[in-house]
């Protein structure tokens, strides 16, 4: 419990937890990746700073709109090396729900500049 609020304030499952130094300032946060239970699967990634008394709430930035374009669910985080993480199949207009055609995207939080860019790295899911 963080005070008298839950930890993880969403609708959906936790996926994954670590604990890291994700913006490189020498302290530990606390990430937590969960998924909604609909049929989109859309994740939702939930960052906490401790600071000395309780764990409190931080905001990453969000991902530019070209990195995101046919991005509609199934997203996976997870990290790697120290890295944040987010893979996600990407969706072509003309795509169902249920399949997407047009590939994957992975993308990778850079703490040094504060944001999301393209990633050479491959997400397990």
């Amino acid at each position: 419990m963080h005070g008298k609020r839950p930890l993880h304030p969403g609708d959906g499952t936790i996926q994954d937890c670590w604990i890291t130094d994700i913006d490189a300032d020498d302290g530990a946060e606390v990430l937590l990746f969960s998924k909604s239970a609909d049929s989109g699967g859309f994740a939702q990634l939930y960052a906490y700073r401790f600071d000395g008394e309780e764990l409190r709430p931080i905001e990453l930035p969000a991902p530019e709109s070209d990195l995101m374009s046919g991005d509609q669910g199934r997203d996976w985080y997870e990290l790697s090396d120290g890295a944040l993480i987010r893979n996600f199949p990407i969706f072509l207009k003309e795509d169902a729900n249920c399949c997407p055609t047009g590939g994957r995207r992975t993308i990778a939080f850079d703490s040094a500049i504060n944001t999301w860019r393209l990633s050479d790295s491959k997400a397990q899911r």
